[in-house]
């Protein structure tokens, strides 16, 4: 059985979702290819000019990148249409006010958020 459940924060829909023994009632370890079917890092964090985007996974997929204030504000936003596992990309977030931010990847079904400090 699946459990879902939706948390509102700072003007952000998280979406948990996790399987639980019916039995039980106790979660059941996924996987990790169930856990996480995208993985990126975001380097340097804090940052103050740019950061370096790069990727885990094992296979080539279009990519949308989302920058979010934490009002829920979208304030930048970039889609590559083949990103390469190879491939690190390289933003330039100088012209964004310094603050925390959430840093969205979305290929397809697949989402993945991080937060990101700029100096």
């Amino acid at each position: 059985m699946r459990t879902i459940v939706l948390l509102l924060i700072s003007g952000f829909l998280f979406i948990l979702s996790m399987q639980v023994n019916v039995v039980s009632g106790q979660p059941i370890r996924l996987s990790v290819a169930d856990e996480s079917k995208i993985d990126f890092s975001v380097s340097p964090n804090p940052a103050t000019e740019r950061i370096s985007i790069s990727s885990r996974n094992t296979y080539n997929l279009p990519l949308q990148i989302r920058f979010f204030t934490v009002t829920g504000n979208l304030i930048k936003q970039i889609e590559l249409e083949n990103y390469q596992k190879e491939e690190d990309i390289n933003i330039e977030v100088s012209e964004l006010t310094r603050g925390l931010y959430f840093v969205e990847f979305r290929s397809g079904p697949h989402s993945l958020i991080k937060k990101v400090v700029l100096r």
